[in-house]
């Protein structure tokens, strides 16, 4: 979302028209480029005021349909601005420069020239213009993931804004922010600041901020199963930009319109709304509104049962996001298609495009963009890699140790060679040396071994020890754990990253020890989120009891904690039962993860589960019934699955009788 610097429009529209009036009827040119080229001569022979308004004026109306010819007359405005050394006319110039490359989606171009903006804005003192500038900055890095900076620059725009009395630029600020808490899955937070901008903005007939809203909002209802009121806040959001004339609403709110019907089985509009939807994005070369379509198509088809058309969107969608270098989107189509040869059944291009996924989701989410996120989700792996890296140098000292023994059992050789018996004592001392350097290569090997087994499930170490690799595998009977923290962003906000990690680490170790207690395999943590398994690499026929009763003990340890602790945290957990796909990811860093639509299906118990409660499926259900207490609930919509049972463990357990 971006805000456009639009002071003195009108009369840079009214002057503009009587240019066009002008050459109209100074001439008897039909072609636009030839009546652009005498409306340019016309306006050489004006002052230097009315040639940069009109410049500006022309740049502004070539703006969205042809960036490039806007660049051009940008160009020619910032020159005369830069002769007469007006600084505020010099940022209006490199602001619309920067605004043209936007469209262009050429985003680092158009940072340079948002930067240059803001500096002669901020010697002008116009703090319009400041803000404009930054929150436009601040939404490229939204666009590349990178919310540290983005939220930073959202933040300093609010605070001109609020100061000036701005109502369109806090409008923006807020749903820009809600943005971003969006995409961290913190909805009701998201949804504040949605309803925050839509009262500000919405007294403005004239402004496009309602719909932006809108849509936002309407998001949100599709991401909480509420259909009804997503379908009702896109229709709004489509009929303001229809109202509008703006494309790229208009393409976004099709597609929203188009994958709300999907999720409520009408797969006939669902299409149509798509279909006209990606229409309209290629009509406008819109390449952002091309990512969106095709997922949206590949999203529908696979709805549909379709899964060859799914597949074939869905590359389209991955090429049209390398080609605008859209990294998120990118990481998104790896993974969709991994989802959907895996519901194939097509298990070797699943794991393939898994991997994919997995390396470059990782890639974005080292780059220092990320830094500060980064802080907060690797803390607890921290000691982890630090073994790797002394499993690394124990090898090194272990061919060093074995270097060393060749060297001294070739030179007693040659010792014994040259004196012979006088230097018996010469060849005692270096067998006893050898027998002392192989009990140490005895001794770091083990070392070696109990690393790696710290870091990966038993059999698979063995493998990869015994044939340098490891195939992956299917896995019938297993139970996967998630668990998240309720309101964890908030709590993370009001402490140093210091005191976070220390209570994470604190915290996992502790659900560490609670599932090898049990039997159970961590196989990874993101930030606040613990994932954890049963019946993998190994089966086991009590795997849903296993982690059940691990769910329960967890349960307990949080609220002995919360007892003596200031910080009250509160996990959300979800268990389902059923197939996974296990294997090693990596070279240089070995990862075993799994995959499939059941490790999915736990992402949503988690999600649809409450504070210091564990949400189990229907599937898990079945198995243990009868050996536990559960609370029945009712059928709740799941994004993607339609309706689920779902039930609620008590800690009491049942005793056999």
């Amino acid at each position: 979302m971006h805000c456009f610097y639009v002071q003195d429009m009108k009369l840079y529209k009214f002057i503009f028209s009587v240019f066009v009036i002008i050459s109209f009827f100074s001439c008897n040119y039909k072609d636009q480029e030839s009546n652009l080229s005498k409306i340019t001569k016309n306006i050489e022979s004006f002052d230097d005021t009315l040639r940069y308004k009109a410049f500006d004026s022309i740049a502004k109306y070539y703006l969205y349909d042809n960036p490039k010819r806007s660049i051009e007359f940008s160009q020619k405005s910032l020159e005369i601005a830069q002769s007469t050394n007006d600084k505020k006319k010099i940022g209006k110039s490199y602001f619309m420069i920067a605004y043209a490359y936007d469209n262009l989606t050429l985003f680092n171009i158009s940072l340079e020239n948002y930067e240059e903006a803001f500096n002669s804005f901020k010697e002008a003192g116009d703090s319009v213009g400041m803000a404009d500038a930054l929150i436009n900055s601040g939404a490229i890095y939204k666009a590349w993931g990178n919310y540290d900076v983005a939220l930073k620059l959202f933040i300093s725009a609010s605070n001109i804004y609020e100061a000036l009395d701005n109502k369109e630029g806090m409008a923006f600020t807020e749903n820009n922010i809600g943005v971003i808490y969006y995409r961290l899955k913190e909805y009701d937070s998201a949804l504040i600041h949605y309803q925050n901008a839509l009262k500000v903005s919405i007294a403005d007939k004239d402004s496009v901020t309602p719909g932006y809203t809108c849509n936002n909002i309407g998001l949100i209802y599709l991401e909480k199963a509420d259909y009804k009121n997503a379908l009702e806040y896109f229709k709004k959001a489509l009929e303001i930009g229809i109202t509008h004339g703006d494309s790229s609403d208009i393409v976004t709110e099709m597609n929203n319109i188009g994958l709300t019907y999907m999720n409520m089985g009408n797969y006939t509009e669902a299409l149509r709304y798509c279909n006209k939807s990606l229409q309209q994005s290629q009509k406008s070369k819109n390449k952002v509104g091309l990512v969106q379509c095709y997922k949206g198509l590949s999203e529908v088809y696979h709805k549909m049962g379709n899964d060859s058309s799914s597949i074939r969107y869905c590359n389209l969608c991955l090429n049209s996001a390398k080609e605008i270098k859209f990294k998120q989107s990118i990481a998104d189509s790896y993974l969709r298609l991994s989802e959907i040869y895996a519901s194939e059944k097509i298990f070797d291009k699943a794991y393939q495009f898994q991997s994919m996924y997995l390396v470059y989701n990782d890639s974005i989410f080292n780059e220092e963009k990320q830094k500060q996120l980064s802080q907060l989700q690797t803390s607890y792996e921290s000691d982890k890699k630090e073994k790797r890296i002394k499993i690394l140098q124990q090898k090194q000292e272990i061919q060093d140790i074995s270097i060393r023994k060749q060297q001294l059992q070739r030179n007693g050789l040659i010792v014994i060679l040259i004196l012979a018996a006088g230097f018996v004592f010469v060849i005692v001392k270096s067998l006893r040396k050898q027998r002392r350097n192989n009990y140490l290569i005895r001794i770091e090997q083990t070392k070696t071994d109990l690393l790696l087994l710290n870091i990966l499930p038993a059999s698979v170490a063995k493998d990869l020890k015994e044939k340098g690799k490891t195939e992956p595998r299917n896995f019938n009977n297993v139970t996967v754990f998630f668990s998240d923290f309720v309101g964890f962003t908030d709590i993370s906000a009001g402490l140093d990253p210091s005191s976070i990690i220390s209570e994470l680490n604190e915290m996992f170790t502790a659900f560490d020890d609670i599932m090898s207690r049990h039997n159970c395999e961590r196989i990874k943590t993101i930030g606040d989120a613990y994932m954890a398994l049963c019946g993998v690499p190994e089966p086991d026929s009590n795997h849903s009891e296993n982690i059940l009763n691990a769910s329960l003990e967890i349960i307990e340890y949080l609220k002995n904690k919360n007892k003596n602790c200031d910080l009250q945290w509160k996990a959300r957990i979800g268990v389902h039962s059923g197939q996974v796909v296990g294997g090693v990811v990596g070279v240089r860093k070995y990862i075993f993860d799994v995959f499939g639509d059941t490790v999915n299906t736990a992402s949503r118990m988690e999600t649809n589960s409450e504070a210091m409660r564990v949400n189990v499926s229907e599937a898990t259900y079945d198995i243990v019934k009868g050996k536990y207490n559960f609370i029945e609930r009712d059928s709740i919509e799941v994004k993607g699955k339609g309706m689920m049972k779902m039930y609620f463990l008590e800690p009491v357990k049942k005793m056999n009788v």
